[in-house]
């Protein structure tokens, strides 16, 4: 059956149609109640799927760089456990090569200072002075 193209769609919206007989109009409002009715329901399995791929990392290589630092961030030394969330995956923004995983507020850090290492040094030397 072929669509009239001046009939308006079947919740009345108007006559810019899609195949399905919906308008695009309808699109979005079935679009908003999915996105409303499943929001905060991706699976843990495809948010960490896709935090594995944006650094290029396999499920085996990241629980070997776990196992290598004892489940600890590489920098404070303090266990994935104390923190309730997995630790992050840090990488070189220059190279993009991984350096290791760090709590959440080491990763903070290095972030907040660019990488900088001259930086951090003016930082540690601040807080010896006091």
């Amino acid at each position: 059956m072929a669509i009239d193209p001046n009939k308006p769609c079947k919740n009345g919206h108007g006559t810019d149609r899609l195949p399905n007989g919906n308008c695009h109009l309808c699109e979005l409002e079935k679009f908003a109640r999915y996105h409303n009715k499943n929001k905060g329901k991706e699976s843990r399995y495809n948010r960490e799927h896709k935090r594995l791929k944006r650094y290029g990392l396999t499920p085996e290589q990241y629980d070997d760089l776990f196992r290598i630092q004892n489940g600890r961030c590489k920098i404070c030394g303090k266990p994935q456990s104390d923190f309730g969330r997995k630790l992050a995956i840090d990488h070189n923004h220059k190279t993009g090569r991984v350096r290791g995983l760090l709590c959440n507020n080491c990763n903070v850090i290095i972030g907040l200072c660019y990488e900088n290492t001259d930086i951090l040094i003016s930082t540690i030397s601040y807080l010896n002075e006091q």
